[in-house]
């Protein structure tokens, strides 16, 4: 572990490159090659219709002139001959510098093809390999979900056992042999629950490896070839220019193409890899590092018995707040109406309750019902016993239904067919028991 947690920390540097800046970004990193290839198919498609345009242009001017020296020149006088002469020569020779140059252009267009054929197949091939390495992650993931929550619900189980049979040796009308076969499926869950730990703290320590694995070896190593088939690319791109300056100038054209010349040479010159490249992992840096070491969210086990308590990675779960105070007189005379079912009589000037008027119980918000079905629903946030008869116990995540409201902090309510008082703070309303 520690050895992992060194290697993870000391792979967080800061560098502009795809390695220290890309981790998780192959998306991006994809989307910008395939919209590189796609330029570079462009490019050479565009020095490919220029040069058939040359091509085409320069042969109609090569016939022109073959069509005018046969008919046209022995017209003139010697002087004036030579001169014309001079200018049909001179536009035949342009023509076939042209020819020349169209066929120079038609060579940069396949190079151009080539060189994105060859670019693409890398590249498909170097996301397959991404897509492998990003597949065993994921698959390691749902492996460490897995074993978490088996080894939770083991754990829950055994618990809840437990429970039951501390209750059941409390209770003196409890039978022996309905105890000891209690005891025995609590102990066998117990066992259950220590080899689910056992399982997923294993689980841990393999997903640990293997997330080292991934962003320290595997990812860098697959960001660095990336990042040289960009390095490629620009430097294709780069080259092909500067073949195309030097075209300009080996073919010798007249003074505009040495200007020409002049000034894509400076901007060729000027295309720096390394700027873009750092540029490019700068702009679109993920911000990603290696993820934090993995610890074990365990349930601790008091002997052989567990009882669950928060992971070792998140906040404890706070303490159940106090039950509001046990001499509310509203509180106080609503469990002795509800314990004795009777009225107090009406003081003088009030009419009597009616006939049909339902015994007098806790402080009403509304008609009371009449079993767990009615009434508004809650979920327990945490276990709580009863200090007397008239108060209702529940256990945490249990669904109660809150049949009256008082504002002393006292409920009405009931679950599992049973009614009582119940502290108002214990409870969360509008939870669904099926969530």
């Amino acid at each position: 572990d520690a050895s992992l947690r060194a290697r993870r920390d000391g792979g967080r540097m800061s560098r502009s490159d795809f390695a220290g800046n890309l981790r998780d970004g192959f998306d991006v990193i994809n989307k910008h090659t395939v919209a590189n290839l796609k330029a570079t198919k462009e490019l050479g498609s565009f020095l490919g219709r220029v040069s058939e345009a040359q091509k085409e242009y320069m042969g109609k001017i090569a016939v022109i002139c073959t069509k005018y020296k046969a008919k046209q020149l022995s017209s003139f006088d010697a002087t004036v001959l030579n001169a014309v002469t001079t200018l049909v020569t001179e536009l035949e020779n342009v023509a076939t510098v042209q020819r020349e140059f169209s066929q120079q252009l038609l060579k940069l267009k396949k190079d151009t093809q080539m060189f994105a054929k060859e670019h693409g197949k890398n590249h498909k091939q170097m996301m397959s390999a991404y897509s492998k390495a990003a597949k065993g992650w994921k698959s390691q993931q749902e492996q460490l979900k897995k074993a978490k929550e088996g080894y939770a619900k083991l754990a829950k189980d055994a618990s809840s056992l437990q429970t039951k049979v501390t209750k059941m040796e409390q209770d003196m009308t409890t039978k022996a042999t309905k105890l000891v076969s209690v005891k025995e499926k609590c102990a066998a869950a117990t066992e259950k629950a220590k080899a689910a730990e056992r399982e997923y703290q294993d689980t841990v320590q393999e997903t640990n490896q293997k997330q080292s694995t991934y962003y320290e070896q595997e990812q860098p190593e697959l960001l660095s070839k990336f990042q040289q088939a960009e390095e490629s690319w620009l430097g294709f791109i780069k080259d092909l220019l500067e073949q195309y300056a030097n075209l300009l100038f080996s073919v010798k054209m007249p003074e505009r193409w040495d200007t020409s010349y002049n000034l894509l040479n400076s901007a060729v010159t000027s295309i720096d890899p390394g700027a873009d490249i750092s540029t490019f992992a700068q702009k679109h840096a993920t911000g990603i590092t290696s993820p934090q070491y993995i610890d074990c969210e365990v349930f601790q086990f008091d002997g052989n018995l567990p009882a669950a308590t928060a992971p070792a990675t998140t906040a404890a779960p706070s303490a159940p707040p106090e039950a509001p105070p046990r001499d509310s007189e509203s509180l106080w005379s609503a469990k002795k109406s509800q314990s004795t079912h009777e009225a107090d009589p009406p003081e003088e000037g009030e009419e009597p309750p009616a006939e049909d008027a339902a015994p007098q119980g806790p402080p009403s918000y509304g008609s009371r019902g009449s079993g767990d079905g009615e009434g508004e629903k809650a979920k327990a946030l945490y276990d709580y016993e009863p200090a007397n008869d008239n108060e209702l116990g529940f256990k945490e995540a249990d669904t109660l239904t809150i049949l009256e409201k008082d504002d002393s902090g006292w409920w009405f309510a009931s679950v599992n067919g049973k009614k009582g008082f119940i502290p108002a703070k214990y409870v969360e309303l509008g939870t669904n028991p099926f969530s």
